[in-house]
């Protein structure tokens, strides 16, 4: 078992709400891998090689994640999923693009928008427009 998390770039190096996902997957207490993609991701890579609680660093190098298309990270990360029992994204318009579209082809639903995670499978989010916190309880009966 271990946790996914990907990673987000601004140019060429990683974005802070990378950081707060892998603070996020830190919870779980499991292994955690972080997936750097872009068509220059070498000093990303290296980056994110230097956070705390990385097992590994996956990178994804390639002329068209230049401006990565949704479609295009989906395929990434669904020919890796079998190996994680969580897949994470920062809270990003890009990560609420790219998540529900991989929990569809797994035929599983995505938790989105967490604003704390219990582990090991309890989430809170915010409901009503943020009104109220709602916890979700996602253990399999």
């Amino acid at each position: 078992m271990s946790v996914l998390v990907l990673a987000e770039l601004d140019g060429t190096q990683l974005k802070p709400s990378t950081y707060q996902a892998m603070t996020a997957a830190a919870v779980w207490e499991l292994p955690i891998d972080l997936l750097v993609y872009g068509d220059d991701a070498g000093a990303a890579a290296a980056e994110a090689k230097q956070l705390a609680g990385v097992r590994r660093v996956l990178t994804a190098q390639a002329g068209h994640f230049q401006h990565p298309l949704v479609e295009d990270v989906q395929e990434l990360i669904l020919s890796i999923a079998n190996q994680y029992t969580h897949i994470l994204s920062a809270h990003s318009v890009f990560g609420k693009s790219v998540v529900p579209g991989i929990a569809a082809r797994l035929d599983i639903a995505p938790i989105t928008d967490v604003v704390e995670i219990r582990a090991p499978a309890t989430y809170v989010r915010p409901a009503y427009a943020g009104n109220i916190l709602s916890t979700i309880d996602n253990r399999k009966s």
